[in-house]
């Protein structure tokens, strides 16, 4: 399991433009990720780069466009989908969420 190194992405966050308030959402409860995902988040972490993976059919890069959302938020959840705890029908709710787009005015 993957363990986020929440001062270093706080401050990279920040320099990113980010606030302070924004950052402490995505960050307070941030979980232990899968070792597949954790490795993505440091290489982003790392040296700027965000590469997409496939986790159960949905891409990173889609959820991130469909849910207009940072890329820690769009691992967070497609770490929650590898859940074994996930029940086949909330999964199935879950790959509906983060495939609908979401619209703002």
């Amino acid at each position: 399991m993957y363990n986020l190194d929440k001062e270093n992405a706080r401050k990279i966050l920040l320099a990113e433009g980010l606030s302070p308030f924004e950052i402490g959402i995505l960050l307070d409860d941030y979980p232990e990720l899968d070792d597949e995902l954790g490795n993505h988040v440091q290489m982003c972490l790392t040296n700027g780069t965000i590469s997409d993976i496939l986790v159960d059919g949905i891409s990173l890069l889609e959820v991130m466009e469909k849910l207009g959302t940072h890329f820690l938020a769009a691992i967070k959840y497609l770490n929650k989908l590898k859940s074994t705890e996930l029940t086949p029908e909330k999964k199935l709710k879950l790959k509906k969420i983060l495939t609908t787009p979401i619209y703002r005015e």
